[in-house]
């Protein structure tokens, strides 16, 4: 097959030290591919500004882990980490319009857009 991939779903959904994307194509249905923001950019079309967005986001996320000790990882109060959130689900709405509708998109596990195959697709 040449050229990219057909997106299938995409979950905004941070972890440490990994791009907080992950992926599902029409090549690789069954499995969740880790993405960066710039890889959605480069493979799928989204728009820079998005994509810078995005990245922004998760170096929040990143900046709280602490390696010597991840179990103490956290954001400084509940009203930060509630504004991050809040954050996340308006890029993962942002996120679902510029792919449009035939694209599953999830934050975390709420569904923020069903796509056009949600029958045939699934989260953790």
């Amino acid at each position: 097959m040449t050229g990219n991939p057909t997106l299938r779903s995409v979950r905004l959904r941070p972890e440490w030290q990994t791009g907080p994307l992950w992926t599902t194509t029409d090549q690789d249905r069954f499995s969740d591919n880790n993405a960066t923001p710039e890889t959605m950019s480069e493979e799928f079309a989204v728009s820079s500004q998005l994509t810078q967005e995005i990245a922004e986001w998760d170096r929040e996320f990143q900046q709280i882990f602490d390696p010597e000790d991840p179990l103490s990882s956290d954001f400084p109060d509940e009203a930060t980490e509630q504004r991050w959130r809040e954050r996340g689900r308006q890029l993962a709405g942002r996120l679902a319009e510029e792919l449009g509708p035939h694209v599953r998109v999830t934050y975390f596990k709420e569904v923020v857009q069903q796509g056009a195959e949600s029958s045939e697709q699934h989260d953790d």
